[in-house]
């Protein structure tokens, strides 16, 4: 259940950002913290927001790799990184 709502969240997050985003995309652990989106192209429009003089023609992501720290949550970041 628990990881069906973290399921969601980054599904509607990144959603924004990621052409044809679905579960299949998505590795979660949720007990160790680690979710993992694999093998995710961007929307031209994923950089529109940020008002900057670029256009996206074409873009993929091989991995983006997220840490949550569980136990800490209130104190320590949530870790990003994309490869």
């Amino acid at each position: 259940m628990f990881e069906g709502l973290v399921s969601d969240l980054v599904m509607k997050v990144c959603g924004e950002y990621v052409e044809g985003l679905d579960k299949d995309h998505l590795n979660i652990s949720i007990w160790s913290g680690k979710v993992k989106l694999e093998k995710v192209v961007l929307k031209s429009s994923a950089f529109d927001e940020l008002g900057l003089p670029i256009t996206v023609v074409k873009g993929s992501i091989e991995v983006i790799d997220f840490d949550i720290p569980w136990k800490s949550i209130q104190s320590s970041p949530v870790v990003i990184t994309i490869k």
